[in-house]
């Protein structure tokens, strides 16, 4: 079976957010953190840009991912992701279509 989500892919999708029960009315990108092929799900996590928020970055739990340092294909700023705050998803084929493009993160992010 051909893979089809591999850590460091971006989806973009509208999700629940700050655990209210709410969807999203806009697509925010989500980095796949990881891919569980026993139990087929992926967990993504939310990423934020890190303009004006900085400090968030270095706070527990949080990884920041700079656009720049090596060159990412698949961000365009500089951001952060939550890694105590993720999401599990059925790894289901139809996934593949909110994806932003093929390309990862490098393996150096």
């Amino acid at each position: 079976m051909k893979e089809m989500h591999v850590f460091g892919q971006v989806l973009s999708l509208k999700i629940r957010y700050k655990n209210s029960g709410n969807v999203s009315s806009v697509a925010h990108p989500y980095l796949v953190v990881g891919v569980n092929h026993e139990l087929n799900v992926v967990e993504i996590a939310q990423l934020e840009s890190l303009r004006g928020k900085e400090w968030k970055a270095f706070k527990w739990g949080n990884k920041p991912i700079y656009a720049t340092n090596p060159a990412e294909t698949v961000i365009d700023r500089d951001s952060y992701i939550q890694m105590d705050n993720t999401f599990l998803l059925e790894n289901h084929s139809k996934l593949k279509c909110y994806r932003r493009q093929k390309d990862k993160l490098s393996e150096k992010s």
